[in-house]
């Protein structure tokens, strides 16, 4: 005799998969895995990224306190290249955990990205400037990031601005700081400042004698070592061939000039 299928036991799955649903929590994580599936198959045409951002949006409303469907919406906004809405996302993230370094180091890089963007366009240097100064307050000790800054600001004729942000980036600069030293010079110069201007630009040329000093250091060191090898190449081909000597001689000769010089 042919059983019956258990009607019951269907509807009470489906009752079941429903009342999983109606739970907020729930159906935010639904759409998170829903839209974290896409994110990790790597397809950014801008069907699918409209898609991930439906679903995270969904997300977010239903458990607006989950920093990771921020940061999966940044990097929605991200890939369909919206900055501003990535670091909206990334801001109220960081509100959130206020703590979280990976979240201080994803927001500054898009607003470092962002300001850059700006100032590439020739325009907008306030608005670089506040980029910049945002994401100096999350890491303060990048060099170049203070660098750029400071062009920003003279652009805008802030030169006490400018002048703080150059003096930073020469404390922090680890290599030769020639081109900021003369940087600063021109800062005291439009500030009206000539002879603290005249004292930099001073300190600019001293510091580019030593390491013009220093390269012809190391350059005749250099020198000096490929005379010692090939001496040491012709005694071992002298030993070998005596009948090499007249070209043995020869680079004797050369030896004693190029020391002598």
């Amino acid at each position: 005799m042919a059983t019956r299928p258990d009607v019951n036991t269907d509807k009470y799955c489906a009752v079941k998969k429903l009342d999983f649903l109606d739970f907020p929590k729930n159906r935010a994580e639904f759409h998170y895995g829903r839209a974290d599936t896409l994110l990790k198959e790597g397809k950014n045409t801008t069907l699918e990224l409209e898609r991930i951002c439906i679903e995270l949006t969904r997300a977010c409303s239903l458990k607006p306190r989950e920093v990771k469907n921020f940061l999966n919406l940044a990097e929605c906004f991200r890939r369909a290249c919206d900055s501003s809405s990535a670091i909206f996302c990334l801001r109220f993230a960081l509100q959130l955990h206020p703590n979280s370094a990976f979240v201080k180091q994803q927001l500054g890089e898009l607003l470092i990205n962002r300001a850059q963007e700006l100032m590439k366009l020739g325009k907008h240097y306030n608005k670089a400037s506040k980029y910049f100064e945002e994401a100096l307050a999350l890491d303060g000790s990048r060099d170049n990031i203070w660098l750029l800054r400071c062009v920003c600001e003279i652009h805008c004729k802030e030169f006490d601005i400018a002048l703080q942000c150059i003096n930073r980036t020469i404390n922090l600069c680890t290599d030769d700081c020639i081109d900021f030293y003369v940087l600063r010079a021109k800062i005291h110069w439009a500030m009206g400042n000539m002879d603290i201007g005249n004292k930099d630009l001073r300190k600019a040329m001293v510091r580019s004698k030593k390491v013009v000093v220093s390269k012809l250091e190391t350059f005749v060191f250099f020198l000096l070592c490929c005379v010692v090898v090939m001496f040491v190449c012709d005694v071992v081909w002298l030993a070998s061939n005596e009948m090499c000597a007249c070209f043995f001689k020869r680079n004797v000769l050369i030896y004693h000039i190029i020391i002598i010089i």
